[in-house]
């Protein structure tokens, strides 16, 4: 023991530091946690990413809560690192913890925070993950968004409360909710998105003309074009000129 604490306290080189972190976390009588939370506080910006992969050794809600208490302390591309360690906690602090991210201030910090949710799949984040929409600062974190959307399980269930989503959202956020749905649902979006081509934002009605390009069948056709004449952008008419060609046609 007191040769690894030698080689962790006082050796200058960065590889030898973080193997004897490693060697000695299991010695520790609280299975390191301690040690972890002294790196993430401190200054040794090389070895936080060990501290941070260690993370998941710990275990208990109580370490989980410590843990994401020094989440402020960090480099963006360290406190992305802790969303990912979060996830695999997967308790109600860690979920919490997640959501939070997604209105941090550092967009590569939320983009980690939206591809965790996806990864985890869980419906219960279908709701938030559809008001991050909204907000996304740039084509990139929609993107993230959608997918993340596209990956949620709970089949059916999600999909109805994607749409109740979609009913009350800012024409930002419908984008790319309009998007993971046709994603998700394929012609069975197509009702969704036949009434989405009505919105007034010319941005919805284009994505929602687009969606239905990809998801549509010959008895889409009818309605679509029932609608050339009452479509109130003239750049969304010209648009469903050049794609009338559903498949199935």
């Amino acid at each position: 023991l007191s040769i690894y604490e030698q080689l962790f306290s006082e050796t200058g080189n960065a590889g030898v530091r973080r193997s004897a972190f490693f060697a000695l976390l299991p010695l520790d009588p609280d299975a390191g946690e301690q040690r972890i939370l002294q790196v993430l506080a401190g200054t040794d910006d090389k070895l936080k990413p060990a501290a941070i992969a260690a993370m998941a050794s710990v275990p208990g809600r109580d370490a989980t809560e410590k843990f994401a208490a020094e989440m402020h302390h960090l480099r963006p591309e360290d406190q992305a690192l802790m969303i990912e360690r979060l996830a695999v906690r997967d308790d109600n602090t860690a979920r919490l913890e997640l959501a939070k991210a997604l209105s941090l201030p550092e967009p590569l910090v939320r983009r980690a925070a939206i591809a965790t949710l996806g990864r985890l799949g869980d419906p219960y984040f279908a709701s938030l993950l559809a008001q991050t929409a909204g907000s996304a600062s740039d084509p990139e974190e929609r993107r993230a968004v959608e997918a993340a959307l596209v990956a949620l399980k709970g089949g059916a269930d999600t999909d109805r409360r994607l749409v109740a989503e979609l009913k009350n959202a800012s024409p930002k956020a419908r984008v790319p909710l309009i998007a993971a749905l046709a994603r998700r649902q394929g012609s069975a979006a197509n009702q969704v998105l036949l009434e989405e081509m009505d919105n007034s934002d010319p941005a919805v009605a284009r994505a929602a003309l687009r969606a239905l390009a990809r998801t549509g069948g010959a008895k889409e056709v009818s309605p679509v074009l029932a609608k050339i004449v009452s479509l109130r952008d003239a750049g969304v008419r010209a648009e469903l000129c050049r794609n009338l060609a559903f498949d199935g046609i």
